[in-house]
């Protein structure tokens, strides 16, 4: 993890994982928490450290860097639908936060609308890589009234866990549950073992 930078209620403590733009500060920031979720976080004012925080999962984060959606529409796509503003109060000496409806908070607080990242340099394609490593594509298909994962392989991982209950197919091959949680291992593009 990388170095501390806040601990809010909403989401713990929160680790800077990549800053992708700064001037003297960072301004439009990564940070991770304890459960390994995602924060894109956004500095709106440099002398109180007002910040707009949005969790958000990899793919989107992905879309941004590659310049597929605008900044903007990743913290209106924020998890559960909100944004955190963390506001540091120098009267009571703590960070002040309240969550706001991702779709309804004022534009003056977001990126310009219609601007893509557009930065591109070998930090950031390095990040794209560490990024890319960590998803796996499952498809949820509707197949004869019953739902069925497709699991894509990406060519970089081996194995992954599925802490969900039900029924999982990968060409031929259908693995039920087998107990609260599985562990499955692709060991080629044909099979899947569990």
């Amino acid at each position: 993890m990388g170095a501390e930078w806040i601990n809010i209620k909403e989401t713990g403590q929160l680790y800077l994982e990549k800053i992708l733009v700064s001037f003297d500060i960072p301004i439009l920031f990564v940070c991770t928490n304890f459960e390994k979720k995602r924060f894109l976080c956004l500095n709106i004012d440099e002398e109180s450290g007002k910040t707009v925080i949005a969790e958000i999962n990899n793919n989107l984060l992905l879309f941004m860097l590659r310049n597929e959606i605008t900044m903007e529409s990743v913290f209106r796509k924020a998890e559960k639908g909100v944004v955190i503003i963390a506001d540091y109060n120098g009267e009571t000496e703590k960070i002040d936060t309240c969550l706001v409806n991702a779709n309804e908070i004022s534009a003056d607080f977001l990126p310009k609308k219609g601007a893509y990242f557009e930065f591109s340099n070998k930090t950031i394609t390095d990040y794209i890589a560490h990024l890319r490593k960590e998803l796996i594509d499952v498809v949820l298909e509707q197949l004869f009234e019953a739902k069925s994962y497709t699991i894509q392989s990406n060519g970089i991982f081996n194995s992954f866990g599925v802490d969900t209950v039900g029924s999982f197919e990968c060409g031929k091959l259908s693995a039920k549950e087998t107990g609260k949680k599985c562990l499955y291992n692709v060991s080629d593009s044909d099979k899947m073992i569990a």
